[in-house]
């Protein structure tokens, strides 16, 4: 049997075998030890495949490591909405640190991107608000510059300017701008009663609103005088240092008042003020460490003072600072008074206590 190629053949052949044998030199045998399931394989040389710390197991992927992204806009998360999938959903994660003094930031945005730096973006969901932290943050982004900041973006707000609702500077001063400030104590250890004290304050606002107040029992909204008590089965304490003439202070005073259970807690019972001309002013009188107690001031002598069901024994001669001119300690369950002054007052003793009048000089 005879065989004939043509030229052509010969010629196509014979690249074919050259081109067979160049690829043949240039391929290389690849080594494994075979792979772990669900995990990622790399190249830890030219000829060797191993695993990778990426592994894959039903969409979730899981890192053994750090992961780097070099671009700024980083880290987009939760895409995905399983509830409505026709809703715009995820958050971002961001870092321009290092950058410069403008651009130093590391941020955290809820319901919104980034791209770049902190100020660009948008919300994500319009509908629905968004929350931004930035820990740093350079002079030309959101945050301020150099400080700690926690940020809101109402629905279909600006999204590149949050309102800030807490910062805290380079110098460890936390700020709360918004007036309604500090609710404290809201979880209840005992029971299941409504609970809680608040911080507030109004400062430098104007004459009418100049408040740094603290609410025992209560609430706060945007002044002194708004706000609710918390648990009306209890009774709320109020203070105010300083005033403003249309809060319940009074103006330019510190005051504290008292608002009693299921009472008017916008317009407490005021017991004690001190006015800008340094007088004391209370709603009762004084009681002094000897029990007794005073309503008002004897500019004329000589004076009474009388002490009711004191646990203690009495003498009027330390009662009396000016001396006595008499005095009377009654039998127990009796009663005395004194007369022929202008503040004639009468004690009583009850059952294991004691009782004076006197009449001082």
């Amino acid at each position: 049997m005879e065989f004939r190629f043509s030229v052509w053949t010969r010629t196509v052949f014979g690249i074919s075998a050259s081109l067979l044998i160049s690829l043949g030199a240039l391929s290389q045998t690849v080594t494994t030890n075979g792979g772990t399931t669900n995990t990622v394989p790399k190249f830890s040389s030219s000829t060797q495949i191993i695993n990778s710390a990426i592994s894959e197991n039903n969409g979730t992927v899981d890192v053994n490591g750090s992961i780097t992204t070099t671009l700024e806009r980083s880290l987009l998360l939760g895409t995905v909405n399983y509830i409505n999938n026709s809703t715009p959903a995820g958050s971002s994660i961001g870092s321009t640190a290092g950058e410069n003094g403008n651009f130093n930031s590391f941020y955290f945005n809820q319901n919104g991107t980034v791209d770049g730096d902190s100020n660009p973006g948008a919300q994500i969901n319009t509908a629905l608000p968004s929350w931004r932290m930035t820990l740093g943050s350079g002079a030309s982004e959101w945050g301020g510059g150099d400080t700690f900041a926690i940020g809101r973006v109402a629905p279909g707000g600006t999204y590149s300017t949050p309102s800030i609702f807490v910062k805290v500077s380079n110098g460890g001063t936390m700020t709360v701008p918004f007036q309604r400030s500090l609710l404290l104590g809201t979880v209840n250890d005992i029971n299941s009663s409504p609970t809680g004290s608040t911080i507030g304050s109004t400062s430098g606002q104007n004459s009418n609103f100049n408040s740094f107040y603290f609410n025992q029992n209560g609430t706060v909204d945007g002044d002194g005088n708004s706000g609710a008590q918390i648990n009306t089965s209890l009774p709320s304490w109020r203070m105010t240092l300083g005033s403003g003439a249309s809060e319940w202070g009074g103006g330019d005073t510190f005051a504290i008042g008292r608002v009693a259970a299921g009472g008017t807690y916008t317009s407490p019972t005021v017991v004690l003020k001190i006015d800008n001309s340094g007088l004391l002013h209370t709603s009762g009188g004084i009681v002094f460490p000897d029990g007794s107690e005073q309503t008002t001031a004897n500019l004329t002598q000589p004076f009474s003072v009388c002490v009711s069901n004191s646990t203690s024994p009495l003498s009027c001669s330390s009662i009396c600072n000016t001396g006595v001119l008499s005095q009377a300690t009654p039998p127990l369950g009796g009663s005395c008074s004194t007369s022929g002054t202008t503040s004639s007052c009468s004690g009583t003793a009850t059952s294991g206590t004691n009782a004076a009048c006197c009449v001082c000089k």
